[in-house]
């Protein structure tokens, strides 16, 4: 599904490999296998032509951010090293989650605003496919034609 959202975007791309996994992956082993396979393949300056070692860091919603800085959920922090951008989610106060972080990672955490009130999640898109209400307009069409023809999220 992630392929299918990305394919209308010239500057998006999706990599397979942590859907692939049949095991579960914590994040940060999943940012630092990105940061390897980036670092190893790029990465060289065009002025110098040295290798300039690039940073992988964490786009998401500020739900998912304040749940994995949660210390519920410890094998799911990602590395102090790690930018991370949350974006800002009706409902979800991520200063707060952010205050609690030792100061050594708030220079890697850079708050994204909310300027258009947006509320949609994965979790509600699948609530919505459950109760049979309509999630078009609301995810790409390839997306939404997807849930339907492979039934999901009917339990």
């Amino acid at each position: 599904m992630a392929k299918l959202s990305a394919k209308t975007s010239s500057w998006i791309a999706v990599d397979t490999w942590e859907s692939d996994e049949r095991e579960y992956i914590p994040t940060a082993l999943v940012l630092g296998h990105f940061a390897n396979k980036i670092n190893a393949n790029s990465g060289t300056s065009p002025n110098t032509r040295q290798k300039k070692k690039c940073k992988v860091g964490l786009i998401a919603g500020a739900d998912l951010i304040g749940a994995l800085l949660s210390p519920r959920y410890p094998d799911q922090k990602p590395p102090d090293s790690a930018p991370q951008k949350p974006f800002e989610r009706t409902g979800t106060d991520v200063r707060t989650a952010v205050a609690k972080l030792g100061e050594r990672q708030h220079s890697n955490i850079h708050i994204v605003p909310q300027l258009i009130q947006n509320d949609v999640s994965s979790t509600k898109i699948r609530l919505f496919a459950k109760r049979r209400m309509s999630v078009r307009y609301l995810i790409p069409d390839a997306v939404v034609e997807y849930i339907e023809e492979h039934n999901l999220y009917r339990e």
